[in-house]
């Protein structure tokens, strides 16, 4: 039956997520296409960080080791609050091979999960837009354009993308890992309504007045939170959370304003700044992860505050456990996509549901306590890891707790 389909799952999407599933799949000699409606990935990614979970995947396939020795490992997060250090969560009580986060640019991440498709003999089509798709009996038909620049305009002349092919891909499973605006999860009817209110940050990439440590400082002051991200050659991130529906134009005065306001500790920056952007996000969790033939990972099904960058890091979890539940669906097991679905959507309503997911245990700091959704929200780490490291600080999965 398989050998008529161009490929047994087609992937829609070539960020982090969708290559990560790719190879997953690749890995376990399932015949896999990914597609991407862009020419390449983004030259800014905001996604900067691997939680240790993450890294402990990547190790399976190889490419952990080196990946760290071209990171910038954090050991703690530090939150502050009107000035003074609040609390501190360290990542050395995790154990394991990878007891830290890591920071390291979005597309290194992809280049690496891209070579190593490569040496799958998988080559990821660019250029390449999903128009539609339809189930046909036990199996997918896709419609795919593929996209080229033309030049056009008169007398003036510029470049324009067109579709240059149309073609019909068949495979047995259909991936949307094609992010927050997906087009199949459009397509297939799934509510990914927001819970709760539009978010704005201001992000600056700069060089740092002082030598990159190992701590990520989070700043919370009336219900927002900043972070700053020491990074790689002496650069450093501060994403800034703004209130209400301020929108002011980026630059150094920006910058050093709100580190005025909200980090005066930190002190003013004067040297280059490499980028800068505002930068708009929600916190959402998809009605369902999929259905029959077609499945959601990643920016498709959750999103969320990007200050503990959760949402890529458990769309990589996601990228996992589908393309396993695939496998086996393959291999015969046609209800295991449904069971992933099922308990992926259990342990990603904490993170993004829009309900608490964390409350104060016996003994929480009052900081802790006041200011634990946005304290939460900012740990670089997801599952049992998050659970771990948050109580160390006083704060357990809803359910176990002993004060609301």
């Amino acid at each position: 039956m398989l050998g008529r389909y161009h490929s047994q799952v087609l992937i829609v999407g070539a960020g982090p997520v969708g290559l990560f599933t790719a190879l997953r799949l690749a890995e376990r000699d399932v015949r896999v296409a990914i597609v991407d409606k862009h020419w390449r990935t983004g030259a800014h990614s905001y996604a900067l960080a691997l939680h240790p979970r993450s890294l402990e995947m990547l190790d399976e396939m190889g490419l952990a080791g080196p990946l760290v020795e071209r990171g910038h490992r954090i050991d703690e997060v530090a939150f502050w609050h009107e000035g003074s250090e609040r609390a501190v969560v360290r990542f050395a009580e995790l154990g394991g091979s990878f007891p830290f986060a890591l920071v390291m640019p979005q597309a290194r991440l992809e280049d690496d999960l891209e070579k190593a498709l490569r040496r799958h003999k998988v080559k990821v089509r660019w250029n390449h837009r999903l128009d539609s798709f339809l189930t046909e009996g036990d199996e997918i038909v896709a419609d795919v354009a593929e996209l080229d620049q033309v030049a056009a305009g008169y007398p003036i002349a510029r470049l324009e993308w067109m579709v240059v092919r149309s073609f019909s891909h068949r495979a047995g499973y259909l991936v949307g890992a094609d992010g927050y605006h997906s087009s199949v999860r459009r397509r297939l009817g799934v509510d990914f309504s927001a819970n709760g209110p539009l978010d704005t940050y201001a992000v600056f990439e700069f060089q740092s007045p002082t030598a990159p440590d190992h701590r990520l400082r989070v700043v919370v002051d009336d219900g927002l939170a900043s972070a700053m991200w020491p990074m790689l050659d002496g650069r450093s991130r501060w994403a800034f959370q703004l209130a209400g529906d301020e929108r002011p134009e980026t630059g150094r005065d920006l910058l050093n304003r709100l580190i005025d306001e909200r980090a005066p500790w930190y002190g003013r920056v004067d040297g280059d700044i490499y980028w800068s952007s505002l930068v708009q996000f929600d916190r959402r969790l998809a009605a369902g992860l999929g259905r029959g033939r077609t499945w959601l990972a990643g920016d498709a099904v959750h999103l969320g505050s990007p200050v503990g960058v959760q949402s890529m890091n458990s769309g990589l979890l996601d990228g996992r456990e589908l393309a396993d539940a695939l496998t086996a669906a393959l291999g015969g097991d046609t209800a295991a996509p449904s069971r992933y679905a099922a308990r992926r959507l259990s342990e990603l309503t904490p993170l993004f549901g829009g309900s608490d997911g964390f409350i104060p245990g016996d003994g929480c700091d009052a900081f802790v306590r006041e200011h634990r959704r946005e304290i939460v929200g900012a740990i670089p780490a997801t599952g049992e890891q998050l659970e771990r490291l948050a109580a160390q600080i006083g704060l357990v999965p809803t359910g176990r707790g002993s004060s609301a």
